[in-house]
């Protein structure tokens, strides 16, 4: 289990790709799941994009790796510091 909370928008984009190819390897080699707090609006990287009708959202999200093969699940949008959520 990884998590993260507003911590890849500090990363460089290269940084950022890093991060996710070594959770891709992992993910490959077992199971894994990862919970984050992103802005995809600002994190072109993350495996789903922005929301074209609100951009500058917050997301809950979890990705999994299940037999090598990774899904991704927006859970809820949420305020960057957690003041409120909106389960989907």
């Amino acid at each position: 289990m990884v998590t993260n909370s507003w911590v890849l928008n500090y990363l460089t984009s290269q940084e950022r790709v890093d991060y996710l190819a070594e959770l891709d390897r992992i993910g490959k080699a077992r199971d894994l799941s990862w919970v984050y707090v992103e802005a995809p609006a600002l994190i072109e990287e993350l495996p789903n994009g922005p929301d074209p009708q609100d951009p500058h959202r917050t997301v809950l999200s979890l990705a999994r790796w299940r037999d090598g093969q990774r899904t991704v699940e927006h859970l809820a949008t949420c305020h960057p510091h957690g003041f409120w959520i909106q389960w989907r």
